[in-house]
């Protein structure tokens, strides 16, 4: 089911705490798991529904997967991942600069 906006937050930070003990307990897999699903969640919510404050969110689950991809391997969907293109800013650049 898609998550609400309201719980989308503690979703993602659940899924990283959960890879954070996976990877304590000696279960990589486990922990890449997490966090690609943390990633895909959140960039699937920023398609569907832009909305520029989950950008940093995005950016920060990104930046966990790829620095774990780097440190304990890598598989196609978290190498697919990290492929994705990114999504566009909803804000225009130009009702930004008023």
């Amino acid at each position: 089911d898609d998550l609400q906006e309201s719980h989308l937050a503690a979703f993602v930070i659940s899924l990283h705490n959960l890879a954070d003990i996976a990877l304590v307990t000696g279960e990589p897999e486990q922990a890449r798991s997490a966090l690609k699903r943390a990633f895909r969640e959140l960039w699937l919510q920023m398609k569907q529904q832009p909305a520029d404050v989950l950008l940093p969110h995005l950016q920060v689950c990104r930046q966990e997967l790829a620095f774990f991809c780097q440190n304990f391997g890598t598989d196609p969907a978290a190498k697919a991942l990290l492929q994705l293109p990114w999504p566009q800013s909803y804000f225009a650049p130009s009702s930004m600069m008023r």
